[in-house]
């Protein structure tokens, strides 16, 4: 008979391996899709050295209709804003615009380390908070550990709980860089990634003075402004010299909603 039993994180064993197979699959089919786009463009660039900058220069003028290859799979739709949508873990690609730039959103963090409520601002990092909206309304952070936690540094979460595989099966470009590192005080939201344009899931929660030790090359897109005592218990469950946490804490839920002019 096969085992349902659910640990810690409330995902049971069968779960856990869907999860791994999805992001595998999603993984290669990324970078498949990279090698081909790859391929293509240093083909076409070679083309239009050969024929297209040839034929501007015999004709003496510049063209003014440029073509541009692109290789577009449309948009993934947009949960729910009242969170009843089912959860989703896998996405094909990045998502569309699924909330309004000159709103600010709150997003109310519930835990197993307490509760914590951030504001998000999509005027100062559209692509982040989108990204971050868009997947919590999915449900997609709800059971995940903080699975990565460096003492007076950061919390990080976000993985979906696939062995090498840190993402939704997409990656979305850098926005909202500060101007430098003092912008990573505790509770700022930060995007963690390997390298520049390279965000997908995972997200780094500052919990202290070391947050401005970081290059400044994380996407800053919200800031805790309660709970802020939750931080202290994440960062007291640190490994003492690890970055593996003693006490692992999970993200229960997000719920995300638009700021009203009455909240405080």
């Amino acid at each position: 008979m096969p085992n349902n039993k659910r640990g810690r994180s409330g995902i049971s064993k069968q779960e856990r391996q869907l999860r791994q197979k999805q992001a595998r699959v999603a993984h290669t089919e990324r970078k498949r899709r990279r090698g081909f786009l790859y391929f293509v463009s240093m083909g076409i660039a070679g083309v239009l050295v050969v024929f297209g900058v040839t034929t501007g220069n015999f004709r003496g003028k510049n063209n003014s209709t440029q073509t541009t290859a692109t290789t577009s799979v449309g948009d993934v739709s947009c949960p729910r804003a009242d969170g009843s949508s089912p959860r989703k873990l896998i996405f094909d690609h990045a998502p569309g615009r699924c909330i309004d730039a000159t709103r600010t959103y709150v997003a109310v963090i519930k835990t197993t380390a307490g509760t914590m409520t951030a504001e998000l601002h999509p005027d100062r990092a559209f692509n982040a908070v989108n990204n971050f909206v868009f997947l919590a309304r999915w449900h997609f952070y709800d059971g995940l550990p903080f699975h990565r936690v460096l003492k007076d540094t950061f919390a990080q979460t976000g993985d979906p709980v696939a062995p090498g595989i840190t993402g939704p099966g997409y990656e979305f470009k850098d926005d909202g860089l500060p101007n430098d590192s003092t912008a990573y005080v505790p509770g700022a939201l930060l995007y963690a990634h390997e390298a520049a344009n390279q965000n997908g899931s995972q997200i780094l929660l500052i919990l202290g003075p070391g947050g401005a030790t970081l290059n400044p090359t994380f996407p800053l897109f919200g800031q805790v402004v309660k709970g802020l005592a939750v931080l202290d218990k994440l960062n007291a469950g640190a490994g003492d010299t690890t970055s593996t946490p003693k006490i692992r804490y999970n993200i229960i839920s997000i719920d995300v909603s638009e700021k009203t002019d009455s909240a405080k």
